[in-house]
């Protein structure tokens, strides 16, 4: 759609998660319209190591 940025695709993030017990991925509004504010979470996964 012309006048919409394409979607960057996967973005890496390193946390240190030791001592979390709850880890919750959200998506927040991208643009304060009601359109466009998705995201997957289809391959997401957590390493430990």
């Amino acid at each position: 759609m012309a006048g919409h940025p394409a979607a960057t695709g996967p973005v890496p993030v390193d946390l240190d998660v030791r001592g979390v017990r709850v880890l919750r991925l959200e998506v927040s509004d991208a643009n304060a319209k009601t359109s466009f504010d998705h995201t997957s979470w289809a391959l997401a996964h957590v390493t430990v190591g």
